[in-house]
């Protein structure tokens, strides 16, 4: 690979090198985790059927870093996340659709774009 020596190729140089520490604090969150399924214990496999809601508030999760929005460091050591209170819930929201949606995530469904813009725009 040729090198280069534009601003951001030396930014990396320097974060390999331990120089700069430019990826200590990044949108590191697990992806997997947004909206879906934490963990899994039913015996069936049915796991948005096994508890319901408000049994699942009741429960700790063992592992985990998710969230809206999410900032963390490099080791996921300290998470910040969005949440959303609507004032009259009793609860906190930490996912923007209901609980029982699809169990892929949205741009693996191969489906058309909404709006489409011409190549040639």
């Amino acid at each position: 690979m040729a090198t280069s020596s534009n601003a951001e190729y030396e930014r990396l140089c320097e974060d390999e090198a331990r120089k700069a520490n430019w990826k200590r604090w990044g949108p590191y969150l697990a992806e997997r985790q947004w909206g879906t399924v934490r963990e899994d214990y039913s015996e069936d496999g049915d796991c948005w059927n096994y508890f319901s809601h408000d049994q699942s508030r009741s429960r700790a999760y063992r592992w985990g870093e998710d969230g809206l929005l999410g900032f963390t460091d490099r080791e996921c050591r300290l998470c910040f996340a969005l949440s959303l209170w609507n004032e009259k819930d009793p609860i906190l929201k930490e996912r923007l659709f209901g609980l029982t949606g699809p169990g892929m995530l949205l741009y693996l469904r191969k489906k058309k774009p909404i709006t489409t813009i011409p190549a040639g725009m």
